[in-house]
């Protein structure tokens, strides 16, 4: 190849180059959903003996989405009876952040699929099932590990490498809850309530506690709460679920801000218990998932 020809390719190149996305060119950054409705990743912990009710109620103990947008639970108050809505706070993490997260979870053995559940000879019952689900380079990756962190030391007869990648989740759940010490400067934003665009709502007969009666609510939207919503069979007779959005679920929210877990909400000369979920931005009616 002659030298003017050599020359010409170089600047070519060098154009190409200077017009690039440097996002898209960098080895280092790790490919995630970009969408305010696509979860990059999800932690939850079910199953074990809870009341039926808390499967439709539990929320993720992690839950970051594609615009930087991470809700997770918010102080519990120890008082009874609680407030009506759950305390769910929301923050935003800038890029940075994402992407320390998201090598943190690689490093934690997140980018594969499996249950690491064997506890070898130790028998625990009634515990609840950690879910990771985390998204990158456009694949969902499940990692699922049962009584995480509760047997200790390793357990006889139990894998080495169950045992190391328990260590390791176990680590990095740890890790969700210390964001501040350990992400870049200047990668979260400050706390806030979160504002849910809806709510799965699941509704039942009262039962009064006689020691603290409770001031009755007015259900304010028509239609009534005994047709309100699908029946939840695996609560019983007379148990429903439903979602509010939009207008609806504003003027309940309303009310239910002002209200706690024993309130009474009053439809059609009846008296009605409602428990209140806010949903998630990929949530949607009462499939209650892997919650």
């Amino acid at each position: 190849m002659s030298m003017r020809i050599l020359a010409a390719c170089t600047v070519l190149a060098l154009a190409a180059s200077a017009c690039a996305d440097p996002t898209s060119t960098d080895p280092g950054t790790i490919d995630h959903p970009g969408e305010a409705d696509e979860p990059i990743l999800i932690v939850t912990t079910g199953g074990g003996l809870v009341p039926a009710q808390y499967l439709f109620t539990a929320m993720p103990s992690f839950a970051l989405y594609g615009d930087g947008a991470l809700v997770v639970p918010g102080a519990q108050m120890e008082l009874y009876p609680g407030p009506a809505l759950p305390p769910m706070v929301a923050r935003t993490i800038s890029e940075a952040g994402i992407q320390s997260i998201l090598r943190a979870a690689l490093e934690a053995g997140l980018d594969r699929d499996g249950d690491y559940s064997d506890l070898g000879n130790m028998g625990i019952m009634d515990a609840g099932t950690t879910r990771f689900a985390l998204t990158v380079d456009g694949v969902t990756h499940v990692v699922t590990a049962y009584a995480l962190g509760m047997e200790g030391e390793q357990q006889a007869g139990q894998p080495d490498d169950v045992w190391e990648m328990r260590r390791s989740l176990a680590r990095f759940q740890q890790e969700l809850g210390s964001l501040a010490t350990w992400l870049p400067a200047d990668s979260l934003g400050q706390e806030r309530s979160y504002e849910a665009r809806a709510a799965r709502l699941l509704i039942g007969p009262y039962a009064p506690d006689d020691e603290l009666p409770q001031d009755p609510k007015r259900w304010p939207l028509p239609g009534g709460l005994g047709a309100f919503g699908e029946p939840a069979d695996m609560l019983g007779e007379g148990w429903g679920c439903g979602v509010l959005e939009g207008d609806e679920w504003t003027a309940v929210h309303a009310l239910a801000a002002e209200s706690n877990r024993l309130t009474p909400w009053q439809s059609d000369g009846e008296r009605y218990t409602i428990t209140f979920r806010p949903l998630l931005p990929d949530e949607s009616g009462c499939d209650v998932g892997t919650a």
